[in-house]
């Protein structure tokens, strides 16, 4: 991913955040605004994003990395 789409998925959570229900973005948001970033480059992204959410992010600590866990059923495969 480059500067400019990690620029992109953070002002696209930020806008759903907001405009959707009025507070700032969740786990959810940034998953989904990282898939479709993924699927444009290539699809098979989107499957090692959601390995990398399900084998890498429970191991780490913070509440943050457990909402990216919780989210990742919301990318395909």
């Amino acid at each position: 991913m480059s500067t400019a789409e990690a620029v992109s998925v953070a002002h696209a959570v930020g806008l759903r955040g907001w405009f959707l229900r009025g507070e700032a973005g969740t786990a959810a948001d940034v998953v989904e605004c990282l898939a479709g970033t993924a699927a444009k480059d290539n699809a098979e992204d989107l499957a090692r994003l959601r390995r990398y959410l399900e084998q890498h992010a429970p191991r780490r600590k913070g509440k943050q990395w457990q909402e990216l866990h919780q989210a990742r059923h919301l990318l395909p495969g």
